[in-house]
């Protein structure tokens, strides 16, 4: 159980870290709740990395007595909506930036998306995951979005979107 404690108490929880600090871009991160993962994460550590975490603990944190003796962190239960909305955008990321790959490298093949709002909400984060300039998200039902798209046309009526997997055409 060493192994997963560590895997989970600090590979996982370092690597959600990086993924909110990348998803907050330019607005930078919320300080109340990045100092309320050093508490959780020192928390979990303390028993594989007792003097880093008693350092962390005093130094850093600036709090009283011994993180051993503190307990476990708690939490509230998850946000089951916000978190399938979550994977949703990420799963969506993915296909897009393998989509895009395909299409600069001259395949033929569209991609399938979904869920509008999200995508419009997360368009920051899109752009910066994908190392695009500009994303817009436009409806196929929108005559004049669908002239835009020019020869790129084509990959829509070969992957025709619907909901919850929309077609990803990239233009120059």
């Amino acid at each position: 159980m060493f192994r997963e404690a560590l895997k989970v108490g600090f590979y996982d929880f370092q690597a959600a870290r990086d993924e909110y600090r990348f998803s907050c871009g330019v607005g930078g991160m919320n300080r109340d709740l990045l100092w309320r993962f050093m508490d959780a994460q020192t928390r979990l550590i303390a028993p594989i990395c007792p003097h880093y975490a008693e350092y962390v603990w005093r130094e850093l944190l600036k709090k009283d007595g011994f993180v051993v003796n503190a307990g476990w962190p708690t939490a509230n239960l998850p946000d089951l909506t916000l978190k399938r909305a979550n994977k949703y955008l990420q799963d969506s990321i993915v296909t897009m930036r393998k989509l895009l790959q395909k299409q600069v490298s001259g395949s033929k093949k569209g991609s399938k998306k979904g869920e509008m709002e999200v995508l419009r909400e997360n368009l920051d984060l899109m752009k910066r995951q994908l190392g695009l300039e500009r994303v817009e998200i436009f409806s196929a039902s929108d005559e004049d979005a669908v002239r835009r798209a020019g020869e790129q046309v084509r990959l829509l009526n070969q992957n025709p979107p619907s909901p919850g997997n929309p077609t990803a055409i990239f233009l120059s």
